[in-house]
């Protein structure tokens, strides 16, 4: 559960990392962003299933072949995966079977990776990470959210199958993802960073949406166009980007002002909000300073965007 306005932050559970235990004791360090503080209430460690195993893929391009991995065998339930330079065949991979992982991560793989075509189902309990700006990931088989993750994707990711799950999912890295079919999960898409792409039937079900600044919801090559549909959009922080067409005409809109910058710029196409646009903000400082005060702005440059009102301004809550 994430706190998204409250004086005390973040609250809620979240995935930090993973770690081998190599000795007796081991250590790690959490340090916060600049001007930020974090508090650890507790820690909870959750045995990955062994060691990472490695794709080689010296045989062929199935999961369930032995000697496609390092160290030796199929992945077993849990165990985290990583394809990165001893990955150097067989990179379009099957599933063979359905598969439960930890981590899926790829690190400056030799070539782009895809996952299926095969009908089978991916699990992924504790995230996706694409380290390399060169990594490219396509996944063409049913994902599953085993828990509330991060993708933290510096690359490319693509999945053209839909996800399911009984969790959220936070995107994070500098990278594009990209969803093209229906996603399903029940919780909160947040994206901290990066972009998010819905293309075609890509859309997510989800009842909240959150922007961080300078990360990006595009939503151009959505079709129909996207629909907040009684729904919520925020913004982390300022500067937030959504890209494309959407209407905002039935839901919320909460927003994070600082009393200077725009929550969220519009570009690409225009943002329409209507008299049954719930806008509600929140102020850190605590309070708001006499004047005008632009809270969604209206690209004017490169991809031009506006901000269109259906019938009537909404109503605005402090």
């Amino acid at each position: 559960v994430y706190n998204d306005f409250s004086a005390f932050g973040g609250v809620g559970q979240y995935v930090i990392g993973t770690f081998v235990a190599n000795s007796s004791s081991n250590s790690f360090t959490l340090i916060p962003s600049a001007g930020g503080s974090v508090q650890l209430n507790a820690i909870s460690v959750r045995d990955l299933g062994g060691p990472n195993k490695i794709w080689l893929g010296g045989s062929d391009t199935s999961w369930g072949t032995a000697a496609n991995w390092s160290p030796s065998g199929a992945p077993i339930s849990d165990q985290s995966v990583i394809f990165n330079n001893l990955s150097t065949a067989n990179l379009a991979t099957m599933l063979d079977a359905s598969h439960i992982v930890g981590t899926l991560s790829l690190s400056n793989a030799p070539s782009a990776v895809s996952i299926g075509s095969d009908g089978n189902t991916l699990t992924i309990n504790a995230g996706l990470n694409l380290f390399g700006a060169g990594d490219n990931l396509t996944i063409n088989d049913p994902v599953v959210l085993g828990g509330f993750q991060t993708w933290t994707n510096n690359g490319a990711v693509t999945v053209n199958a839909p996800i399911s799950g009984s969790a959220g999912l936070t995107i994070a890295g500098t990278g594009i993802m990209t969803i093209t079919q229906p996603a399903t999960y029940l919780y909160k898409t947040a994206i901290s960073g990066g972009t998010l792409v819905l293309s075609g039937s890509g859309s997510i079900a989800g009842g909240k949406f959150a922007v961080g600044g300078g990360a990006t919801f595009d939503v151009s090559a959505e079709s129909p166009n996207f629909a907040l549909a009684g729904r919520d959009l925020s913004n982390i922080s300022s500067g937030a980007i959504i890209n494309g067409a959407n209407d905002c005409t039935s839901g919320s809109l909460s927003l994070t002002y600082d009393g200077a910058n725009p929550c969220f710029i519009q570009t690409n196409g225009a943002m329409t909000i209507s008299s049954a646009t719930v806008v509600n903000i929140n102020i850190p400082g605590g309070s708001l300073s006499a004047g005008s005060h632009t809270l969604i702005a209206a690209a004017t440059t490169g991809n031009a965007g506006q901000v269109t009102v259906a019938d009537s301004l909404p109503s605005v809550v402090l």
